[in-house]
């Protein structure tokens, strides 16, 4: 339940990280290199999910940096995509709020949906 918790937490940030790129003015990125806005919305969730392990992991065992690297590695790997794809994509959509927003209100409404899922078991 506290790793649920953590979520909104998370959300806040990629929220505020979405208004400081608007405000920097970054150049366009060619989107053949952006991940698709459903694949996106899949992975987002995914890294939601893995940080909530990792700082769930980080108050039973004191060796953070390994369980971080471990848990995106596989994180990234299982979705196909590189840090690099992520960080791209995350950029790009974070300079188009609009898309963004649309990202995020699936990320939000797929995890609510998780978090009642096993709150009713």
């Amino acid at each position: 339940m506290k790793k649920l918790l953590i979520i909104p937490i998370i959300l806040l940030v990629f929220a505020s990280c979405s208004k400081k790129a608007e405000k920097s003015g970054k150049p366009e990125t060619d989107n053949k290199e952006i991940i698709s806005s459903t694949k996106m919305t899949s992975l987002l969730i995914d890294v939601l999910l893995t940080e909530s392990a990792v700082m769930g992991k980080q108050l039973q065992y004191n060796d953070a940096k390994y369980y971080t690297k471990k848990y995106y590695n596989y994180t990234f790997k299982s979705n196909g995509v590189t840090f690099q794809q992520f960080d791209k994509s995350l950029d790009y959509y974070a300079s188009h709020s609009d898309e963004f927003g649309v990202i995020m209100g699936n990320v939000v409404d797929s995890l609510s949906l998780m978090q009642s899922k096993i709150s009713n078991q």
